[in-house]
């Protein structure tokens, strides 16, 4: 599958975040997170930056 991964992003983003959403456990939440870029088909959903 050909997955545009801005448009991707851009759904996302639509929908916002709130604290509300998010699990206490930030382990649990990450996992949330790397399963949804795998289940959407993005491709290297392992890919990732890190800021300080």
């Amino acid at each position: 599958m050909n997955v545009n991964p801005e448009q991707v992003r851009n759904e996302l983003m639509a929908h916002g975040l709130t604290r509300a959403e998010l699990n206490n456990d930030p382990i649990l939440q990450f996992q949330q997170w790397y399963e949804l870029a795998i289940n959407t088909e993005l491709p290297e959903p392992n890919a990732m930056s890190c800021a300080p």
